[in-house]
């Protein structure tokens, strides 16, 4: 029989969790299988079914009260809302009861103001026409007591009243369209133009009474009120003065006359500084201090001065570089005295014909000089022409034998300097790149001609000094263009700075060095060369035995030493000096290896002579470097490129008399030792050269080059 307690807390197990039969994946066999594990649990089925039965009673009755809820909420939510809708109907009702009475409320309340605000806005314009009555009075009683003082001439208390006045008019601008406030708008100017022209005529009668019976505090106070006017009446007395002052100078000085001397220059200043004195000791009290009279005065006799300079300049025949000269810098120094007086205070204004704005001094008048500039520049590209021609037809030695470089190159060079700084004194834009421009095509000449003073092919001791000088100057143009290019960039505008450069003629000034070098080398050559000629003039296949050193050698070492000091001492810069004895150094080992084939036919002695010919000639040239008496000077040489090359061109000499040295015979004896030493430059015709210096016939010659071939 069935347990039926067991199934039964199964059962309310399954109850007690999460139904089963609620799952969205409910299996039956699988909810079967857990009721009934075995068949013992069948037994309880009938309980089973019941108990199913009473759950699926209870579900349904649990789905009926629920309908029946939801029945009745729907009609007690129907219900609540028509109580809403005739709550809200309610409500508007009373808003619209409530508009229409506040409506009636303001209605109300803009009668009862109506009139309180028609009183308000007639006291506020009865005020407004008080105040403009009141004014108007004040304006009218003004100008009359205006008329008043300019017919006594009350002028301190006439500028105290413009003020009033103006302050008045101001006012009234809006109600010019009244024809009343429009009168007194056109009496005022016909009173401004009769105070303008009485205060302008106490000031004409004045310089025509040559500032007699003055009475200098009316008319002070008679520019306070030429002050207070607003029509430009201050410009108007300011350029009247000006003008009036001018007036003698324009006659005196008219804009057509040439310039044909310097005093037709500094007249014109002499008179201004005449008449400007006259200025500080009479007229300057008759103008308030504010007002820079007197800097009025000298501008605008600047600007009438240079509009007159440029129409005489363009006329003048008879202008040359030094008078121009001259003028610039009676010029430039009248401008420097008008700024130093002046212009000593910062942001002093005074009044132009365009504005009130800075008045500088300087190159004022200056600045129409740079347009003729060109004389200057002409006549300096002349003078440097006439100098290259002198240098070129002079002999380039000196009389002065401790001289180190060519007085031609410092004299030129301190021509250009004293006319860079006479220019920029007086310009530093399109003239002073002119200038530079010439500097540059002349130093190329000069370069050119130092270069063509070189010695060709003579050789004399004095041309070693030649070379030197050239040398020497060439360096010191090389630095000094350099100094000058610096300089011109210091002070030419920034507009040309950049195109300074004097690069091309630093290049050709380093290409003249090098030719001397060159020239240099070549010349030492030529003294040692009666040397060479005599030792290819030696029989070297009848040499018997190695001795000392040739005398050949000797006279070599002995002239190299010599000249060699020399140049030491002759060359400033010691590096141009480590180049020369580089370049003689390899230029002399070829020369010494070409001259040894001119030595056949060389035995095997001969070429052991040779050979210590060579090594005493290597030990003579290792000490050329170091020749200079001061061992610790700036001379002293240790040069791994001048080791090096001395090692290379020794080599290649001791290379061919070691090959000579080698006997004819075994022939493969010879070509191995042949491909051993020429490493690099074995070839047919080198070993043929080879075997005629070794005096072998052509027949003896054949069978060795013929096995070479076959090797080959």
């Amino acid at each position: 029989m069935v347990n039926n307690s067991k199934y039964n807390e199964l059962f309310l197990k399954e109850k007690s969790e999460e139904d089963p039969l609620n799952q969205p994946d409910f299996e039956v066999v699988s909810y079967i299988n857990k009721i009934f594990p075995h068949e013992q649990s069948l037994a309880s089925i009938d309980n089973v079914l019941a108990d199913l039965k009473n759950r699926i009673n209870q579900l349904d009755k649990d789905i009926r009260d629920l309908l029946r809820t939801q029945t009745d909420a729907g009609q007690q939510a129907f219900l609540k809302l028509e109580e809403t809708k005739k709550s809200i109907t309610q409500l508007y009702e009373k808003l619209q009861n409530i508009k229409l009475k506040a409506n009636n409320s303001e209605r109300l309340v803009q009668d009862i103001t109506k009139d309180i605000k028609s009183l308000d806005y007639a006291k506020t314009h009865l005020t407004t026409s008080i105040t403009v009555l009141k004014r108007l009075q004040m304006l009218g009683l003004a100008i009359t007591q205006l008329k008043n003082m300019i017919s006594t001439k009350q002028y301190k208390e006439t500028a105290k009243l413009l003020d009033v006045i103006y302050e008045l008019l101001n006012y009234f601008s809006t109600y010019r369209n009244i024809s009343q406030i429009d009168k007194l708008y056109i009496a005022m100017n016909s009173i401004q133009s009769t105070l303008k022209g009485q205060i302008f005529n106490e000031f004409e009668a004045c310089f025509s009474d040559e500032m007699v019976n003055i009475n200098v505090e009316h008319l002070n106070d008679a520019c306070i009120v030429i002050e207070k006017m607003r029509n430009n009446e201050k410009k108007e007395l300011i350029d009247w003065y000006c003008k009036q002052q001018l007036q003698e100078y324009e006659s005196i000085f008219r804009a057509n006359d040439e310039i044909t001397s310097v005093d037709s220059i500094t007249q014109r200043y002499s008179w201004l500084k005449h008449n400007l004195k006259r200025y500080d000791e009479e007229h300057s009290k008759l103008f308030p201090k504010e007002w820079e009279v007197g800097k009025y005065l000298c501008s605008k006799f600047c600007d009438i001065t240079r509009e007159g300079l440029i129409k005489s300049l363009k006329k003048s025949k008879d202008l040359n570089s030094q008078m121009l000269l001259q003028i610039i810098q009676y010029t430039t120094n009248f401008e420097t005295k008008m700024e130093r007086r002046f212009n000593n205070k910062v942001n002093i204004k005074i009044i132009t014909t365009k504005a009130q704005i800075d008045y500088t001094f300087k190159k004022s008048i200056s600045s129409c000089f740079e347009d003729f500039l060109h004389i200057y520049t002409d006549d300096q590209e002349k003078a440097i022409y006439s100098m290259l021609n002198t240098y070129r037809s002079k002999p380039i030695l000196e009389e002065d034998q401790s001289a180190v470089l060519l007085s031609s190159g410092t004299e030129l060079y301190i021509f250009y300097r004293q006319a860079l700084n006479q220019l920029s004194k007086m310009n530093n834009s399109k003239p002073l790149f002119d200038l530079y421009e010439i500097f540059g095509k002349h130093l190329m000449n000069y370069s050119n001609l130092m270069s063509n003073k070189l010695p060709k092919k003579s050789a004399v001791d004095n041309e070693i000094r030649i070379c030197t000088l050239i040398l020497n100057t060439s360096d010191y143009c090389y630095t000094t263009t350099s100094q000058l290019q610096t300089r011109i960039k210091e002070i030419i505008d920034t507009k040309y700075k950049e195109k300074i450069d004097f690069s091309n003629q630093q290049d050709s000034f380093m290409n003249t060095i090098t030719s001397s070098i060159k020239s240099l080398v070549r010349t030492l050559e030529l003294l040692i060369d009666p040397y060479l000629v005599y030792m290819a003039k030696i029989n070297w296949s009848s040499i018997e035995s190695v001795g000392d050193q040739s005398s050949y050698v000797t006279d070599i070492g002995n002239n190299m030493y010599k000249h060699i000091q020399t140049i030491q001492e002759s060359i400033n810069n010691n590096r141009y000096f480590k180049v020369f004895v580089d370049k003689f150094t390899e230029s002399f080992l070829i020369k010494y290896l070409n001259n040894i084939y001119k030595c056949k036919p060389i035995s095997t002695v001969g070429a052991e002579q040779l050979l210590l010919d060579i090594l005493a000639l290597k030990s003579i040239i290792q000490k050329i470097p170091n020749l200079s008496k001061n061992k610790d000077s700036k001379h002293a040489i240790s040069s791994t490129s001048f080791l090096k090359i001395l090692n290379s061109g020794v080599n290649k000499i001791e290379s061919l008399l070691k090959v000579i040295m080698i006997p004819k015979d075994p022939p493969d004896a010879l070509l191995n030792n042949f491909e051993l030493l020429y490493a690099e430059n074995t070839s047919y015709t080198n070993l043929q050269k080879i075997l005629e210096l070794k005096g072998l016939k052509r027949s003896e010659q054949q069978p060795i080059l013929d096995k070479y071939e076959k090797r080959i």
